[in-house]
């Protein structure tokens, strides 16, 4: 279908200086512009906006110009992914890593961390088996900050922590481009630092269409207090993506943790 030149404009200014905008935009253009009523409804307008190409759907209530459809870097957990399924037929789990990321590091990381969610009853299991499998690899069952630090350096690192309800409805065993972002806020100052972080994050979401409803809930329900959920939250505000109660958590963190430089 080739849009209009209405259209066109719409979707540009729509979308002038960030990736997403929250189809509520569109519905208060529609009823303030009699030349777009022509559509029928708000909702007719945004879906011949997907329909045309000119943008697509970023989950419940929202809508981005970010090319790609889907998040694509699964391979790199594959691998575990079918070792999990295999090992715990019968218990969730939920695997992502590092790896994945590769491609938004400015400089290629000398480590790699790989985490996997499962039920608690089978940690201990789960690290038998990677020590089993990887034997030159570091495994650790729900470290703390404290215990975290390496006594050497290992290049693959397998961290195990207790898997959680939100993780538990997901489908698959990899976990979703919105769960590592917000889950790497919390991980990320024990790997990486912070200006690493954000560009990890702004490499991602500028570059996948990311589901904006999923990311926001996951940070509202996980509530990391880290300087690093800031910095996700100031990426994710300056592309549009934003709610009461995320920005509500943001202004906590900012009074607990300040400016950030």
């Amino acid at each position: 279908m080739r849009p209009s030149k209405d259209l066109e404009s719409v979707v540009k200014n729509a979308f002038k200086e960030r990736h997403y905008v929250p189809n509520i935009v569109f519905r208060t253009f529609a009823e303030k512009n009699g030349t777009l009523l022509s559509y029928g409804s708000s909702r007719n307008l945004v879906s011949t906006l997907w329909r045309t190409g000119l943008m697509r759907s970023a989950g419940r209530g929202w809508s981005t110009i970010c090319e790609k459809s889907k998040f694509d870097y699964v391979l790199p957990v594959n691998t575990l992914s079918a070792k999990l399924s295999e090992w715990f037929p019968y218990a969730e789990s939920k695997c992502w890593s590092t790896h994945q990321m590769v491609d938004f590091f400015h400089h290629l990381p000398g480590m790699f961390y790989t985490y996997m969610y499962i039920d608690r009853s089978v940690m201990e299991q789960l690290r038998d088996r990677l020590e089993a499998t990887w034997p030159k690899s570091r495994v650790i069952v729900n470290p703390s900050a404290a215990s975290f630090l390496p006594e050497r350096k290992t290049a693959e690192n397998f961290i195990i922590r207790p898997i959680t309800r939100d993780d538990e409805n997901e489908s698959g065993k990899a976990l979703s481009l919105e769960g590592i972002l917000v889950d790497l806020a919390s991980e990320a100052e024990l790997i990486i630092d912070e200006w690493d972080y954000k560009e990890i994050v702004r490499g991602a979401i500028q570059g996948f269409s990311i589901n904006a409803q999923s990311i926001l809930r996951r940070i509202s329900r996980r509530r990391f207090a880290s300087r690093n959920t800031i910095i996700l939250c100031d990426v994710l505000f300056a592309e549009g993506i934003e709610n009461d109660a995320v920005k509500k958590f943001y202004r906590q963190l900012k009074k607990k943790f300040g400016s950030l430089p």
